[in-house]
């Protein structure tokens, strides 16, 4: 209910990010300049819809609060609480 979309819109030039692999090259670096200047088409909480943005802007949030990186936090509370020793 972010109201932000699936993907930036940078990420549509499929040489720099091939549909095989489009997160491949995305850095944390473009995602908050893109989002620095991004208008939401909508007002957050209004309807649903799935974005692959807010989902990991959330996970890069809660990595920083926690002071690690998202490996670290799915370290600290999924890979080895649960014994997933072969997750990444």
């Amino acid at each position: 209910t972010s109201a932000l979309p699936r993907a930036p819109e940078f990420m549509n030039d499929p040489k720099k990010y091939p549909p095989t692999d489009p997160y491949a090259n995305v850095t944390e670096k473009d995602v908050y300049a893109w989002l620095a200047n991004y208008k939401l088409p909508g007002t957050p909480g209004r309807y649903y819809a799935y974005s692959n943005v807010g989902f990991g802007l959330l996970g890069d949030v809660l990595a920083k609060h926690k002071g690690t990186t998202f490996d670290g936090l799915v370290g600290i509370y999924l890979r080895d609480r649960l014994g997933m020793k072969d997750t990444a």
